[in-house]
């Protein structure tokens, strides 16, 4: 009799934590759908700035990874700067690419997306960029 209750209770607690577990996933789902519905993926002009080129030099990120971040990854809102502001958002979107994770922040304006920084999330490399 013992055993049956404490079985019930896993059983309860179980459900309880595969609630939790979905509606925290759907919250985060449409928060990111509803904040960045305005990223657009198809920039017609990417420019690197002089801090993003230093960090992919010094990490071993290239232009084809970064193109494939910006085509394929996720937006991470929480390393986001998400204002409202045409040409003021900053973006982080991160992927994985030959077993490198790697977060860009972006700055999209206009027809326009600047490369702000590149990050390897997976080792800290030892640059030395401004």
């Amino acid at each position: 009799m013992k055993n049956k209750k404490n079985i019930g209770r896993y059983v309860i607690v179980a459900i309880l934590l595969l609630i939790y577990i979905f509606l925290e996933n759907f919250h985060w789902k449409k928060t990111t759908i509803i904040k960045t519905r305005d990223f657009d993926r198809n920039i017609s002009h990417i420019v690197y700035s002089q801090h993003a080129k230093c960090r992919m030099s010094c990490r071993e990120i290239t232009k084809q990874e970064v193109m494939y971040v910006l085509a394929n990854g996720k937006i991470n809102v929480d390393k986001s700067q998400l204002q409202g502001q045409v040409c003021e958002d900053r973006y982080a979107v991160e992927d994985y690419y030959n077993n490198q994770h790697i977060r860009l922040i972006v700055a999209p304006c206009n027809e326009k997306l600047t490369v702000i920084t590149c990050i390897d999330l997976n080792k800290d490399w030892n640059c030395h960029c401004d």
